[in-house]
């Protein structure tokens, strides 16, 4: 069986600060500067990767924005962020009896993808190896819509869910043309099932993610970090 990395890696050190920026006008990265670290930081996650013997590699979510406890804040934020329709603040994330310290994105508008998103990791990736590569992109769709506060779709988590899922699918097609092997996302519906009963269309949610995407497709079942 092919070995990869299932979530992050460590953030190097010498990493602070946004890689990618935020908000669907912004420039692909937020400086030149920080383009070069973040190519370095990638060469050196991947080269750590391949001394251990990992077979699909990826950047490790080197682009992840955060050098604290709660890079788990990512998983929520990372697509939201680059996706019109959605803003940054809204409630705080409740699993179970616990508050997370990390916010809902709000949704305000329609869900739409303006430009790539992913090409900036996909590069970089691209030019530390000649492996096989995965890129994790973060939350699933429905988990997405049941995690995010709905100030448009009516509290319809359905029709949100469906609409993260034509903006994912553009942009998974986007990184297959770019050559992607793999891609992956966290769908922990086992664990939210809490906050709604599981249904079939969940299934049709992950069917429009990935129609007409011709690479491998990865779908997290995430049991949360204990």
């Amino acid at each position: 069986l092919p070995t990869t990395l299932v979530g992050a890696y460590a953030r190097q050190v010498f990493m602070q600060g946004p890689v990618l920026g935020a908000g669907v006008n912004e420039k692909e990265g937020s400086s030149y500067r920080m383009r070069e670290l973040y190519r370095a930081a990638v060469a050196l996650t991947v080269k750590d990767q391949e001394d251990v013997g990992i077979d699909v590699v990826t950047d490790g979510a080197q682009h992840y924005e955060n050098e604290t406890d709660w890079e788990l804040a990512e998983l929520f934020h990372m697509m939201p962020h680059h996706l019109d329709g959605f803003v940054p603040y809204g409630d705080d994330v409740v699993l179970g009896t616990n508050t997370l310290a990390v916010y809902k994105p709000t949704v305000v508008g329609d869900v739409v993808g303006r430009k790539p998103i992913f090409k900036p990791v996909l590069e970089a990736v691209r030019a530390a190896t000649d492996k096989p590569l995965k890129i994790n992109i973060g939350l699933g769709p429905t988990t997405m819509a049941l995690l995010s506060t709905d100030k448009h779709y009516g509290g319809d988590v359905k029709a949100l869910a469906f609409a993260i899922a034509d903006v994912y699918n553009v942009e998974f097609k986007d990184l297959a043309a770019r050559g992607l092997e793999q891609v992956q996302f966290a769908e922990p519906l086992v664990q939210f099932a809490g906050l709604m009963e599981l249904e079939s269309w969940m299934v049709d949610v992950l069917n429009r993610c990935f129609e007409g995407v011709d690479m491998y497709r990865v779908v997290h079942l995430c049991y949360g970090h204990e």
